[in-house]
């Protein structure tokens, strides 16, 4: 099985509270407002295989 995936949660940012998925160069000039927080409470985006898989021979 081959997956495919791409680099959406590589470099963030993933502690400012704006719009998820943006990044703009504000964003990381201006950092968290209360200091970084602990990787746990990083904003990162569901990605991936979501849900059960079957695989399937063909010939």
């Amino acid at each position: 099985m081959i997956v495919y995936g791409s680099l959406k949660n590589l470099l963030g940012p993933h502690h400012n509270e704006d719009e998820p998925g943006a990044a703009w160069p504000r964003m990381y000039q201006r950092g968290a407002a209360k200091g970084y927080p602990a990787g746990s409470a990083y904003r990162v985006m569901d990605y991936g295989l979501m849900e059960d898989f079957r695989l399937v021979r063909s010939e």
